[in-house]
């Protein structure tokens, strides 16, 4: 067979083979030169644009910054008692990110660890196998004897932290006021949250280089505010807030109350010297907490004060001039008729003077005389005790209360004002109002935190009419008073009762529920001290202020008198009164 012919190459063809040739050239090159360029502007993104974020990324691969916090100021009482303390307890943690650098076998670590610390081994490998962390916090609130045993084993990439855990050595006594802290040691209730930056211990940071296997090659320290051995120091006494409690919960208990409050005032200073709230809790353990015992009810809390409104309407109203002491009141046999309302006294008396108005708890004769004040002038008086408005303590969840603008008062409303209902206020506002009394009409903000500066003060009502009304309120303490229970042999007490109904959720008041109050001054002939006791809903077979309250304030502040030696005013047929005396109750106030 005869071989088949091969075509021939024309020039044609060659010269488009050649420009084929040269466009692929010129392709490469356009490629080399776009991606030169593509180089060339990278470097100098890199270089002029870039350059700051990238050092500052790389920088902080290498940096070492580490905080470090001393202790929380101490809490003290006026006395320079603890209160509250910071106790060393050193946080153990590890580096997994370094651990891997350095080759450290994380379950070897584990195997030391875990018998130390409490935890188990599968535990501790799983956080210590986190490289991607540089932190990694395995136990919290180590004893000294342990953090000294680990910090000898050397482990690699396991460190010490310093830290501090909070105690309270008076419990559940002062723990309502106090409040307690969080594991990173901030303040989270009570006193503790409210003055938290006053109390946060100093601080500083070490600030340095480190290698690529996780050592330290430079150190620098950088600190602030270094005053933590400065006490913090409430005006509070520790010896007073004990029997308080103590009593406190007696009757809470006797009673089957649902809790309490109880607050002391300085008079001169206007210094709280205890203040009680139950229900309470541990600080310690708060693994069920309760937030209705934390919460501190005397000053949280708002409500109708009931008779105890009686002395501070009658000594506005004698300041005002609208009645003296002489004076005697028509109060209708105990039953008056106010517009479409009745007013009702607990037991049926005639023609009283405002000395027995206090004494036997008249709510007809306080309410006329109520109603000779103009409307204005009376919201104008209840205002100046404090009502209405925060005393501004410091502490959180503080209560104004309420006070109704006199636009809205009818001649009921202005009535019943007098004898505790329409308005609302809390324990500590109540006891402003009686130290104003003991201070001889002259009101002094309460203070908890200690301060060198004099107290704020305003004079309510003029020192004659104060006097007057601490005389009528001695009566109350008498066999034949409201509340004899309330006597303390050796001492002139000058107080007042109150036996509120708690107002219905369905509207109205509750047939069945109460709040029992005390509210008094001591010694009378001098006043020194303020005191308020509240039992919330007591349920047992009394519940009026002179037989559940009363004997709480007798005997929290005869102790009170006798920690601070304060001398008897009392008579001695006084002194020696028998107590089966004081077991009559004359009233239902």
């Amino acid at each position: 067979m005869a071989a088949r012919p091969q075509a021939a190459v024309t020039p044609r063809d060659t010269a488009a083979q050649t420009r084929r040739m040269l466009w692929r050239e010129r392709l490469v090159l356009a490629g080399l030169l776009f991606g030169l360029g593509l180089g060339v502007f990278g470097a100098a993104h890199l270089q002029v644009v870039a350059s700051d974020g990238y050092a500052a990324w790389a920088d902080q691969q290498y940096r070492y910054r580490q905080q470090h916090y001393q202790p929380r100021r101490k809490i003290v009482d006026r006395n320079g008692e603890p209160l509250a303390v910071s106790a060393p307890r050193p946080t153990l943690y590890a580096n997994p990110w370094q651990m891997e650098q350095i080759g450290a076998d994380p379950k070897k670590v584990a195997a030391n660890l875990a018998p130390l610390i409490g935890r188990s081994e599968q535990e501790l490998v799983k956080r210590l196998q986190q490289t991607q962390r540089r932190f990694v916090v395995l136990k919290r609130h180590l004893v000294p004897q342990q953090a000294e045993a680990i910090k000898a084993m050397k482990l690699p990439g396991v460190g010490i932290e310093p830290a501090w855990r909070r105690y309270y050595p008076l419990g559940e006594v002062a723990a309502s006021l106090l409040g307690f802290t969080n594991l990173e040691d901030k303040g989270q209730e009570g006193l503790e949250r409210s003055f938290d930056q006053a109390l946060a211990g100093s601080r500083y940071q070490e600030i340095g280089k480190r290698a690529r296997d996780g050592r330290v090659l430079e150190m620098d320290k950088a600190a602030w505010e270094v005053d933590a051995d400065a006490p913090f120091e409430l005006t509070l006494d520790r010896r007073l807030q004990y029997v308080a409690y103590r009593e406190l919960k007696r009757a809470v208990q006797e009673h089957d109350a649902a809790g309490g409050h109880m607050v002391i005032l300085d008079i001169a200073s206007g210094e709280v010297l205890a203040m009680v709230s139950l229900p309470s809790y541990n600080p310690h353990v708060r693994s069920k907490l309760d937030w209705n015992a934390v919460r501190n009810h005397v000053i949280s809390d708002a409500y109708e004060p009931g008779s105890t409104m009686k002395p501070l309407v009658m000594a506005a109203a004698l300041d005002a001039e609208l009645v003296a002491e002489a004076d005697v009141i028509d109060t209708h046999n105990g039953r008056w008729k106010l517009g479409a309302h009745w007013v009702r006294d607990g037991r049926r008396r005639d023609g009283l003077t405002p000395a027995d108005i206090i004494r036997h708890s008249s709510n007809v004769g306080i309410s006329k005389i109520a109603l000779r004040f103009d409307s204005a002038d009376m919201w104008m008086a209840l205002s100046r005790y404090g009502f209405g408005a925060p005393i501004s303590t410091g502490l959180p969840n503080e209560e104004s209360g309420r006070l109704p603008h006199f636009i809205d008062w009818q001649p009921i409303e202005q009535a019943t004002l007098s004898f505790g209902y329409g308005l609302s206020v809390s324990t500590l506002q109540l006891a402003q109002a009686y130290a104003t009394l003991g201070a001889k009409g002259v009101r002094r903000l309460p203070t908890i935190v200690h301060y060198d500066a004099a107290p704020l003060e305003e004079r309510v009502v003029n020192e004659a009419s104060a006097e007057a009304v601490l005389r009528m309120m001695e009566a109350v303490a008498k066999p034949d008073g409201t509340a004899p229970l309330a006597a303390i042999p050796g001492y002139r007490v000058a107080g007042k009762t109150g036996t509120a109904r708690k107002s219905s959720r369905k509207g109205g008041y509750t047939q069945d529920s109460y709040r029992a109050l005390f509210a008094g001054v001591v010694p009378a002939s001098n006043p020194r001290l303020a005191a308020v006791v509240m039992i919330d809903d007591p349920g047992g077979e009394y519940y009026y202020g002179g037989k559940v309250a009363a004997p709480v304030f007798s005997v929290v502040m005869a102790d009170a008198l006798r920690m601070l030696d304060v001398p008897a005013d009392a008579g001695t047929e006084e002194k020696n009164l028998p107590v089966a005396a004081l077991a009559v109750n004359g009233g239902a106030g």
